[in-house]
């Protein structure tokens, strides 16, 4: 069968009443397999994208070229839409100007005719779109396809049709978030401090594609777009008819990567927007936040709807986070625990293996770098005693290395207690070995390069060992 292709995509299918018989007219069992038709990719094409909406928002869809490497004398276009999802309010030129276009209300298109001789290059072949035009509409509510229908036409200098390709767009309903939480880590009394963005330590991809959170995500950046970025943070999305409780692993119905920033406002890939998921909810939304190397948290209560986007404060009670799961941070404010650096919702000893496991290197993007400072920190946990975070507040990265040796009391070195003196003060500054027979490699944040130190074992009688002085980056 040979066919004239206009534009556009278009299935090719054996319809019902497809038989093959043999020569007694008794039916052959026969596996009829469908074919299609597309425009071809890599050369001249024109499209719109794929957009989402929340209801009353403004809708732009650029018309865009590329590929082009022939001079276009001529446009025509007639782009369908539902208008009882778009009212077109009007448009904006771009690569071309002075065209002529009508909205036909009666087939719910807008047609644009465009003309300029002897032509003109519309696009060369470069990696970007050039935009031509830009429709404009009031999004309400609902899903529309975005189709170049019959009569879209561009011409070459000899009037000639040019072999284009078009690629229609749509728009779905959306739902935008803007949620607030802190971090325990790197919270210094009233905001976050930016010691990864700072120290470039931040990556361009989300980083929640390993194995400990089998998040496939594409989000990405060319560069980390706002100085008050913080972390990535990997968000969830529940959807049930009842409450809190009810919103299990099952009731997952989307996920995103998004920023933190330092006042712990969640927000896009731009670094200031809310950040907008491509789905609409009916039932009661809740969400959960998950970071690397902090108890993640979910919403106590049903997210609330406030101008078309829905709002979630966790910051200012531990009861905002479901059965109260925050550490308080004083000042009434309050935060997601950190130091879960295995990510199993608690800190216990696989969070010690992770720590271990990376120490001990200094800078990065590390999950035992629990504060978010570029440098290790240390979780302790005693028997019979509380959690406590062990931190690492350092601006550089000189360093003492200490092999601490077994005495009667303490085989084994655990517990051993470094403290750090110069200039004749001094405060504890150091590491508590959580593993048998480590080397202590402690990074340093005095400037002076003499110091003092103390190595003081965990016995029963709690003697202390002084030391001769040492020079900074050397080992002992």
């Amino acid at each position: 069968m040979n066919f004239n292709y206009s534009f556009g995509s278009s299935d090719i299918t054996f319809e019902g009443g497809c038989d093959i018989a043999d020569i007694t007219l008794t039916e052959i069992p026969t596996t009829f397999n469908d074919g299609s038709i597309a425009p071809f990719v890599g050369g001249p094409e024109v499209r719109m994208p794929f957009l989402t909406g929340i209801v009353g928002q403004t809708i732009d869809f650029p018309v865009t070229a590329k590929n082009f490497d022939m001079n276009i004398a001529a446009i025509s276009m007639f782009i369908g839409f539902s208008n009882s999802v778009l009212t077109y309010t009007g448009n904006t030129p771009g690569s071309i100007t002075g065209y002529y276009i009508n909205y036909i209300a009666s087939t719910s298109q807008i047609g644009v005719m465009w003309s300029a001789y002897p032509g003109v290059n519309i696009n060369p072949s470069t990696p970007d779109d050039d935009v031509l035009l830009t429709l404009h509409f009031t999004y309400n509510g609902g899903e529309s396809d975005m189709t170049f229908d019959a009569g879209c036409e561009f011409a070459e200098e000899d009037l000639t049709t040019a072999p284009v390709s078009f690629f229609d767009g749509a728009v779905i309903t959306g739902s935008r978030f803007n949620i607030k939480v802190f971090l325990q880590g790197p919270f210094n009394g009233l905001t976050m401090n930016l010691g990864l963005n700072e120290l470039g330590e931040l990556p361009l991809g989300q980083p929640y594609n390993d194995e400990t959170w089998y998040y496939t995500g594409t989000e990405a950046v060319d560069a980390i777009p706002n100085a008050s970025v913080v972390d990535w943070v990997l968000l969830e999305f529940r959807e049930t008819a009842g409450d809190v409780s009810s919103a299990d692993a099952s009731t997952i119905v989307a996920q995103q990567a998004a920023f933190l920033l330092d006042d712990g406002s969640i927000v896009g890939l731009d670094g200031s927007s809310a950040v907008l998921l491509p789905i609409a909810f009916s039932d009661n939304v809740y969400v959960v936040v998950n970071h690397r190397n902090h108890i993640r948290v979910m919403s106590a209560s049903a997210l609330t709807m406030t101008g078309g986007i829905y709002t979630y404060d966790f910051t200012d009670a531990a009861a905002k986070a479901f059965d109260s799961q925050q550490a308080d941070l004083g000042g009434g404010f309050f935060g997601m625990y950190s130091s879960d650096c295995y990510n199993d919702g608690e800190v216990f000893s696989a969070d010690l293996g992770v720590f271990l496991n990376e120490y001990p290197t200094f800078g990065g993007y590390n999950a035992a770098d629990l504060d978010l400072d570029g440098d290790l920190d240390l979780i302790v946990h005693n028997i019979d005693d509380p959690v406590f975070l062990f931190r690492n507040d350092i601006a550089n990265h000189s360093w003492l290395q200490v092999d601490p040796k077994p005495t009667p009391g303490n085989t084994t070195t655990i517990g051993t207690k470094v403290e750090i003196f110069a200039g004749g003060t001094g405060g504890l500054s150091g590491f508590k070995s959580m593993i048998a027979e480590s080397l202590l490699m402690i990074p340093l944040k005095f400037s002076e390069t003499t110091l003092y130190l103390q190595g003081r074992p965990i016995l029963k009688s709690g003697s202390v060992k002084d030391l001769p002085a040492f020079s900074i980056n050397a080992s002992f």
